[in-house]
């Protein structure tokens, strides 16, 4: 079901940059997971991680909801396995009711030794008493869909095809993303359990793999 083209895929790395200094940046809340590329074809899922690790059989329910989640014969997905999005008054709050406006459409990522970081970890700021243990996908990218690669084509752009491709469920959810200014953000983000943020080049390509000069991860400024 990989092409052995798409096996050597990888998710792209954040680079070092100052976020003031990404150019026409989307800013969005960065999950607290692992971070996946999905290949989806032929009714099935394959979940690989960033060390291209096939953790498949790990997260078979996740797989499995996103079959029918996917409205594309194929795609490939890059994704945030975590159990943030499935907690009650936090990050699912922001997947149910922070999604972005039209306007805003024209959404991992703590890494540790191993690759990934433990999933509700006690790294996280949220109360481990409001911790859940069910993990779900927030898809936060499209690579390719139908056949078809995106990665030259810009950010928002694979985001807005993301939105019509990406039907949500329980364990499937689409990231959000929010464009400068982002003062209230940077209250409400937190409350909800956030750290840090993401800030990626909205006209930005896609290299698999690659150190992205125009991504990088910022920390929400504590008030």
């Amino acid at each position: 079901m990989i092409t052995p083209e798409r096996a050597a895929w990888r998710p792209m790395q954040y680079g070092h940059r100052r976020a003031a200094d990404i150019a026409d940046p989307i800013v969005e809340p960065l999950w607290d997971g692992i971070r996946v590329l999905a290949h989806v074809g032929e009714g099935t899922v394959a979940l690989v991680d960033e060390g291209g690790r096939d953790v498949t059989d790990r997260f078979a329910e996740v797989a499995a909801a996103m079959v029918p989640a996917i409205a594309a014969d194929s795609a490939v997905l890059e994704g945030v396995l975590t159990t943030q999005a499935t907690e009650s008054g936090e990050g699912a709050k922001i997947v149910m009711v922070q999604a972005p406006t039209a306007g805003q459409m024209v959404g991992q990522m703590f890494m540790g030794k191993s690759g990934e970081r433990a999933l509700g970890g006690s790294g996280s700021s949220r109360s481990r008493a409001r911790t859940s243990d069910v993990v779900a996908v927030v898809t936060v990218d499209l690579l390719e869909v139908d056949g078809t690669e995106l990665l030259d084509i810009p950010l928002l752009e694979r985001r807005r095809i993301l939105e019509s491709v990406v039907m949500e469920g329980d364990l499937v959810r689409r990231g959000v993303f929010v464009r400068p200014p982002i003062s209230s953000y940077l209250i409400s983000w937190p409350a909800l359990g956030f750290t840090h943020m993401a800030y990626k080049a909205q006209n930005g390509t896609y290299r698999p793999g690659a150190t992205a000069d125009d991504w990088t991860i910022a920390q929400i400024p504590r008030r």
